[in-house]
């Protein structure tokens, strides 16, 4: 099995925390604009949008970091790791 360098870990790591941050500060900013109207327009303050603000950014950046690190992960790591030793899979034979 090929192992990974490290200059190609370093890679992978600033792909997916340049794309998770910058990915979390967009959907949080978007999230955030929609219950701002919301907390506003039910006549909440801005300590109150503040507390939900948090909650809602941190859940929002959940599936953003996850879906990041597969992308990550299937593009820089899973072909490097695959194992030429082993012979191919046969083709399926129709019935």
């Amino acid at each position: 099995m090929k192992q990974p360098t490290e200059s190609q870990y370093f890679l992978a790591w600033l792909i997916y925390f340049i794309i998770a941050t910058v990915g979390s500060v967009v959907a949080g900013f978007c999230v955030g604009l929609g219950l701002g109207i919301i907390v506003a327009a039910a006549g909440g303050n801005a300590q109150q949008l503040a507390k939900v603000g948090t909650i809602i950014g941190f859940v929002v950046s959940i599936p953003v970091s996850y879906f990041t690190f597969r992308g990550v992960v299937g593009k820089y790591f899973l072909p490097k790791l695959e194992d030429d030793s082993a012979p191919p899979v046969p083709p399926a034979i129709p019935t």
